[in-house]
């Protein structure tokens, strides 16, 4: 969909039942990469791509629990694989996602990094980036996103297919991350 805006087009949503919608942005609220980063990955402004601790605590925890309970992947291993766009659980593909988030960390900057990956990351529903979801799910602009709306996206982000279609799991994850970044003083109202 696009308004005639002067001498230009811009796009103001998208819709697609069969092919991938992206719409992409210059504005990605600084309390939006705030809240990724506590929750997702909280030493990304210290690691170069690859989390070591994260990874080792995962593989024990795992190892403890026989079975995948965490993951221990970054933020910016994230990003390289939806840019791989490869969802399997191989060793071949773990490889190439770390190699990329390597090349990743040393092509952007953090903010760089947090930029393309709200650009990138899978919403559900044929949906890629922050925009389109922002469009999609509450028929606005990502400026224009009030708090709980970012939390929500937030709380999708993990398996938005999956959320979106348990209401009550959505919710409790709602809470919380709601009650994480409150206690940490990044919220002031649940």
């Amino acid at each position: 969909i696009y308004c005639k805006d002067t001498d230009k087009e811009i796009p103001i949503g998208v819709a697609s039942d069969n092919y991938e919608c992206k719409a992409t942005t210059d504005y990605i609220p600084n309390r939006l990469k705030e809240f990724l980063v506590e929750i997702e990955d909280k030493r990304f402004y210290e690691h170069k791509g690859i989390d070591y601790k994260g990874t080792a605590r995962a593989l024990i925890e795992n190892l403890k629990a026989r079975k995948i309970v965490q993951g221990g992947s970054t933020i910016t291993q994230q990003l390289a694989r939806n840019l791989l766009n490869d969802n399997k659980k191989t060793i071949s593909r773990k490889l190439r996602e770390t190699q990329k988030a390597i090349q990743i960390e040393g092509q952007y900057s953090k903010d760089e990094i947090l930029n393309l990956y709200f650009n990138n990351v899978y919403f559900g529903k044929n949906l890629r980036g922050i925009r389109s979801a922002g469009l999609y799910y509450f028929g606005k602009e990502v400026v224009d996103l009030n708090q709980s709306e970012l939390l929500y996206l937030l709380t999708i982000l993990r398996g938005p297919n999956y959320y979106t279609t348990r209401p009550e799991i959505a919710f409790n994850r709602f809470k919380f991350i709601s009650n994480t970044l409150y206690k940490r003083n990044l919220i002031f109202i649940i």
